[in-house]
C-alpha cells in the first residue's frame, strides 16, 4: 500500500467512489455522531474503527455531525470532504448524547424506584 500523497487525484477519487458504492450497498445504518467533546484524534479513531466495524458487518456508515464541536457552523464538511452520507436529524443531537463528566442534566429525569 502506498502512502496517501503518493495516490493521483485519479485514483483517490476512484477509491471514494468504490467505498461510497460499497457502503451504500449495505441495507442495515449506524449513525456515528463525531464532535462530541472527546478530543479530536480520540474522535476520529473512534470512527475509523466504527467505519471498520459496519464494513465487517455490512453496516451502512453514516455521520452526524451537525454540532461538532469543532467547527463554526458546517460541522464536518468545514474541514474535511464527505465521504459518507450525512445524517441532518436533529435528533442525534439529544439521543446519541455522551456523559462530558457532569450529569447535571439526568436531574430533568424522574427517578424510576427500583423494583
Amino acid at each position: 500500500m502506498k502512502p496517501i500523497d503518493a495516490y493521483t487525484e485519479e485514483e483517490f477519487v476512484r477509491a471514494k467512489e468504490i467505498y461510497a458504492r460499497t457502503n451504500d450497498s449495505f441495507d442495515r445504518t449506524l449513525i456515528f455522531h463525531v464532535g462530541t467533546g472527546a478530543g479530536m484524534y480520540s474522535e476520529l479513531g473512534g470512527m475509523l474503527e466504527a467505519m471498520m466495524w459496519c464494513y465487517m458487518n455490512k453496516v451502512r456508515f453514516t455521520l452526524y455531525a451537525d454540532d461538532a464541536n469543532f467547527s463554526n457552523e458546517n460541522g464536518w464538511t468545514e474541514f474535511f470532504d464527505e465521504f459518507c452520507p450525512m445524517n441532518h436529524n436533529p435528533l442525534n443531537r439529544f439521543g446519541n448524547r455522551r456523559s462530558n463528566g457532569r450529569f447535571s442534566y439526568i436531574r430533568r429525569f424522574k427517578r424510576i424506584p427500583f423494583v
